[in-house]
């Protein structure tokens, strides 16, 4: 099946009827039936809107190529001209009428007086969407169309469309809430429900396609013309009105269940989503009372102490302990010295003291104890060992590591090769480098080039790059 765009292009560039009056059957439906509800039933000027509505689509064709469905255009075309056609008939009603008749529609049993009063406002009501909304609305109930296919449509997934038009359905009854309708999202798809099975007239479309082709070859649909259809079609489009309200009840049970299942598959991708959540949570908690329950067996054995008959078991036992104690407590003097080393090189200062590594947003997230030992008192240079000592005496000492080549750079070193005290940043560069920590909680870039973006102009920008490009050549 060709799409709304292929078959408009071909009309605009081929000046193919066959491809316009495939277009006029696609949406006759849609356009006839919104007429019919808004004219009150009259068939005689339904029939005439209809008409008028698709020569104004023949003459705007080049305009609307760009768009991948016409359900919306010709929606809000047809409320155009019913209006124009009705202004000297009856004034807009109150609000307070429609929700009268709202509310007396859904506690009336009988399927014809429920749609004899719902079908003046459910137009005005649609109107009020959005772009999108409308469109899958449209397509849905107003065509009959499946939601594969108004996915395709509307270049969204199957789930999204189904979805997307139950968000539409629950923003009409918001909208009739505020005006004092009480009602709810399956309520409305009941109503709509008859939509998809009426028929138009038939002939309708092959005369409405020559007369709107006929009417952009004189330049335009003469505004008697309108209304020229006959007692012919005011007969037929009753009939078919009869047909629609006959096939009501049957379709309102199959929309209900269509409805409950699309809620009940969005209530169980939210109850999927919660559950891998807390099994995250779970993962995360089983990891800390492991780790707990480890301390735990380490301050019992210290608690315990020695026995009456110390033996060689005994003194087995408190030499691994020994081990133990000093093998963690040097794990944490590794990571302390670890996140001195990237402190100084994001801040370039050594840390003033424990506080500004250790922390939920900080280089260590949690330091634990392991026999009671206070790291608070520790030296936060980066060239002096790092030495512990715990409440039994046991010392640990931990040696920075020489490095192995080059010393270690700074932050401007690192990324323009020369040395700090050879290097003068630009006025510009240091405003560019304080907005950058300005925005982002005080931290330094992670390379020199990061503070690009937040020069004030994009000329100060790229000098900057020519300098850090020249002074890397002039260091290789």
């Amino acid at each position: 099946m060709n799409g709304d765009n292929e078959l408009l292009r071909r009309y605009v560039e081929e000046r193919s009827e066959t491809a316009f009056a495939e277009l006029v059957r696609s949406h006759l439906n849609l356009v006839y039936f919104a007429a019919l509800r808004q004219l009150g039933g009259d068939a005689h000027r339904a029939g005439d809107v209809a008409q008028a509505v698709f020569t104004d689509l023949a003459c705007k064709a080049p305009s609307l190529t760009g768009r991948a469905t016409l359900a919306g255009w010709l929606h809000t075309s047809t409320r155009f001209a019913a209006a124009k056609a009705r202004r000297a008939e009856f004034s807009r009603r109150h609000y307070e009428q429609e929700a009268t008749t709202m509310n007396a529609l859904l506690s009336d049993p009988d399927p014809a007086t429920e749609w004899e009063r719902l079908r003046p406002m459910i137009d005005g009501v649609i109107h009020e969407l959005d772009d999108r909304d409308r469109e899958a609305v449209l397509l849905r109930y107003f065509e009959n169309r499946p939601f594969a296919e108004i996915g395709a449509a509307l270049r969204l997934s199957e789930d999204a469309a189904r979805m997307r038009i139950d968000r539409a359905l629950e923003k009409l009854r918001a909208a009739l809430a505020r005006r004092g309708v009480k009602s709810t999202g399956a309520a409305l798809a009941f109503a709509f429900a008859n939509l998809a099975s009426a028929t138009v007239p038939a002939g309708l479309a092959t005369s409405i396609t020559g007369a709107a082709l006929a009417g952009v070859g004189v330049g335009g649909l003469v505004t008697g013309g309108i209304f020229m259809s006959m007692k012919t079609t005011a007969m037929v489009g009753a009939v078919a009105l009869a047909a629609l309200v006959a096939t009501f009840s049957q379709w309102s049970r199959a929309f209900r269940a269509e409805s409950e299942l699309a809620t009940l598959t969005v209530d169980r991708d939210d109850l999927r989503t919660q559950l891998r959540a807390e099994q995250e949570r779970s993962k995360r908690s089983a990891q800390g009372v492991a780790a707990l329950e480890s301390e735990v067996a380490l301050l019992k054995s210290k608690q315990a102490g020695p026995s009456s008959g110390t033996n060689t078991a005994s003194v087995t036992d408190r030499t691994r302990q020994k081990e133990f104690v000093i093998e963690r407590v040097t794990a944490n003097l590794r990571q302390i010295a670890a996140s001195i080393d990237r402190f100084k090189l994001e801040y370039g200062r050594a840390p003033a003291s424990l506080d500004e590594l250790v922390g939920e947003d900080k280089f260590i997230k949690r330091l634990i104890s392991v026999a009671g030992e206070s790291y608070s008192t520790l030296a936060m240079t980066t060239d002096q060992p790092l030495v512990v000592t715990t409440p039994e005496g046991i010392t640990v000492t931990f040696n920075r590591p020489a490095p192995s080549g080059p010393r270690m750079l700074s932050l401007a070193e690192r990324f323009v090769g020369r040395p700090n005290n050879q290097i003068k940043l630009s006025p510009s560069a240091r405003k560019a480098l304080e907005a950058y920590r300005a925005a982002n909680n005080g931290k330094g870039p992670a390379n020199i080039e990061a503070i690009i973006p937040y020069f004030a102009t994009s000329q100060e920008g790229a000098d900057f790059v020519e300098l850090i490009e020249a002074q890397k050549a002039a260091n290789k």
